[in-house]
């Protein structure tokens, strides 16, 4: 049998290597029982398209798979799996979380497969353990045939010794981590012991039908056996890819067993739903065929004449006038960047609004987006350019390249317009979630939430925001903290015991741009549900530059669990140094290293992805000076961030987010406080590099 299954992965690579696809370019891939690329169980070395984000679930006797998968990078898919193993080692069932990295070493070429590595399940109780060197090729525009080298699970059925074994013999066997902390890191195991051949192929006859087939080395060690009876090492599967972006399949396993998946997807790259209800953008206006007069203004540098129609103009295109001023040919305008996801959107509008309403003597326009005492970088640009451009094939590069960009003016003598101070009140449901409790692993509420912003002058206000639960389940959790630490989250589902008017946040903040490049913060109050206190913040972030640097110091003390008034006897002082770059193509890097609120000491690196329309999908992990056996299940703390505009929904223009945090569990280490307002992603939001990677939007 091993010869055959090497003759027959050999074969796969061999033929792929020589084959030419008609139509150059990958004709299908699909998503495997784990989310990743791949066939039936087995991977494959192709890529999903960049920025692929998948949620799924797939179900055999074995195992039940909750999935989320994305393609963080045209080379980088990264994947999270919470599973149920059934019986695990004939003590019970097991809900074990698993990650896993799949990496694009080689594009398929003329000749040439396409040939990745992949690593799944490197932290913790390793129950889907394994590695991978996998290489796949299109023969015609319907046929794609896959084969690789596996280790861990995916040597069940070994073939052949450890060809790594020739530098080191160490990679001859694997260590056994049976008893490993879940969540710890197992590189000890990465590509040692015994390996094994899989392959594949895959037919699309139609366009919504693959015709699936695989060999898998995987014997499931732990539940195989037990839960179900092994009898071929083949796996067989009829998948359907709908044309609204889902995958529905259905496979014939190990010669005994029936398996089920659905998948969907999206792509934060693509439009969801068009344009929404966005005001159409005005058309500028020619400079000679305005008039003072005929705009009502007594002389072309009256401002009190042009401020009313400024700012009724641009309050319809859902703008806010802060400041208005002229000085010889030049008009100075600060506006609000509360309507659009993206600055230069505010930009390109703004620019139009004045090219209606100024008179033709005005020649130069110098607009700023400002927000809540923070100011952004300050655009200037020619009138005649907005003519000129306005109209042209490449009117976005050519208004880029005629734009100047300066430091913000923090002496400006114009007052400040009372509409335009943020003064909100509004009701609208919410939605709180609790993943991966092993008891249940989804709960949630709804309810009704009240928020209320005051801003008494530029960036001084209060905000709180007050929820009361209408339905849900996340009071009916009975898990207790077994935790060695303070218990800073670990019983946050305590604080979800109360089913009455919740005060989740009561803060005053005054945010305050002390030089152009320097922006502070301070906010008092009741924080976060947990936490009220005093938080402090300095940031330092040119305007012109893709880096800068913060630091925040907080005092803080922790809430009683009805989310009332009182406070509890645990208090801690907390901050971080930290440090920040925008890579460019919309990702993002962040280290921070402090003190955290069980009082443990270590460093936080946050990575991220942007898109144009406001989606944010990005990872963190947290390690401290807390031992992975205090911190508990989980051995560190981990997760996922997505964040989507809430205009997909509303279809409003709005700056305004969702966001979430999918953490394996929640314990007490690595934990900071919540704060509302922090000062990076309001201040970089406002300057050039921002600016620059949103400037398609400028005439949108």
């Amino acid at each position: 049998m091993k010869s055959v299954v090497s003759l027959l992965a050999t074969g796969f690579i061999s033929v792929a290597s020589s084959a030419l696809s008609q139509s150059g370019e990958i004709p299908f891939v699909t998503h495997n029982s784990y989310g990743a690329p791949g066939i039936i169980e087995m991977p494959v070395a192709h890529s999903f398209p960049d920025a692929r984000l998948t949620f799924g679930y797939s179900h055999f006797t074995a195992e039940n798979r909750n999935l989320i998968n994305f393609q963080f990078h045209p080379r980088i898919n990264l994947g999270f799996r919470y599973a149920r193993v059934r019986d695990f080692k004939n003590d019970g069932d097991l809900y074990d979380r698993s990650f896993s990295l799949h990496l694009l070493l080689q594009d398929e070429g003329e000749f040439a497969p396409a040939v990745s590595l992949g690593v799944n399940d490197a932290l913790g109780t390793g129950v889907s353990s394994s590695e991978y060197l996998v290489a796949s090729k299109s023969l015609g525009d319907n046929l794609v045939i896959s084969g690789g080298l596996g280790f861990g699970r995916l040597a069940g059925r070994p073939d052949f010794k450890n060809p790594l074994s020739i530098f080191d013999s160490l990679f001859e066997e694997r260590p056994n981590i049976q008893n490993a902390q879940g969540g710890s890191v197992q590189t000890g195991q990465l590509f040692r012991g015994d390996g094994a051949f899989f392959g594949g192929i895959e037919w699309k006859p139609s366009s919504n039908l693959v015709l699936q087939a695989e060999y898998s080395p995987d014997i499931y060690p732990r539940t195989g056996g037990r839960v179900f009876k092994q009898r071929s090492p083949y796996n067989f599967g009829l998948r359907y890819v709908g044309k609204q972006n889902y995958e529905l399949s259905a496979y014939y396993l190990y010669g005994s067993e029936i398996g089920v998946m659905a998948t969907t997807y999206l792509n934060p790259k693509e439009p969801t739903f068009g344009p929404g209800l966005d005001p159409a953008p005005p058309a500028v206006a020619p400079a000679e065929a305005l008039s003072a007069q005929a705009l009502g203004w007594s002389s072309p540098r009256d401002v009190s004449a042009g401020t009313s129609a400024l700012q009724a103009a641009l309050e319809q295109q859902n703008l806010s006038l802060k400041r208005f001023n002229i000085s010889q040919d030049t008009a100075y305008v600060e506006v609000v960047r509360s309507g659009y996801s993206r600055p230069a959107q505010v930009i390109g509008r703004t620019a139009r609004v004045m090219s209606r309403t100024l008179p033709p003597e005005i020649k130069r326009f110098s607009i700023t987006p400002v927000s809540s005492g923070v100011k952004g970088a300050e655009v200037v640009m020619m009138r005649e350019m907005l003519e000129v451009n306005e109209s042209h094939f490449d009117g976005s590069w050519q208004s880029y390249l005629a734009a100047d960009f300066q430091e913000p003016d923090l002496n400006t003598q114009a007052p400040v317009l009372p509409s335009s101070l943020d003064r909100e009140l509004s009701v609208t449901p919410y939605i709180k979630s609790s993943y991966f409790d092993p008891d249940d692993p989804y709960r949630g509420d709804v309810g009704v939430q009240v928020r209320g912003t005051y801003e008494f002058f530029e960036g001084s206000y209060v905000q709180g925001i007050m929820r009361q639960r209408v339905a849900g389940t996340l009071s009916e959790s009975t898990r207790e903290s077994d935790s060695v630490l303070p218990r800073v989250r670990s019983e946050m589902n305590r604080y979800d015991k109360n089913g009455d008017l919740l005060l989740t946040e009561l803060t005053y903040n005054h945010r305050y741009q002390a030089a152009p490049s320097v922006f502070t913060r301070a906010t008092i109050g009741y924080l976060e549900p947990a936490f009220a206190g005093i938080s402090t913040e300095v940031l330092w972030k040119p305007y012109d530059k893709r880096y800068g640097v913060g630091l925040e110091m907080n005092y803080v003390k922790q809430r009683d669990f009805d989310q009332h008034f009182g406070l509890r006897d645990y208090d801690v002082a907390s901050g971080h140094v930290s440090l920040y770059y925008d890579v460019g193509s919309g990702y993002h890097a962040q280290v921070d290293v402090g003190r955290y609120l069980a009082g443990d000491k270590g460093g936080t690196l946050s990575l991220a992805r942007e898109f144009e329309n406001g989606w944010r999908v990005g990872a963190f992990a947290t390690l401290t000076d807390v031992s992975f056996e205090d911190f508990g299940e989980g051995s560190f703390d981990k997760g996922f961030q997505v964040t989507i505009p809430t205009n997909l929904v509303s279809g409003e223009p709005t700056s305004n987010r969702y966001s979430t945090t999918l953490r394996p569990i929640m314990r007490d280490g690595g934990a900071r406080v919540n704060v509302s307002g922090r000062l990076y992603d309001a201040v970089r939001e406002l300057q050039k590099p921002e600016l620059a990677d949103s400037w398609g939007r400028f005439w949108k």
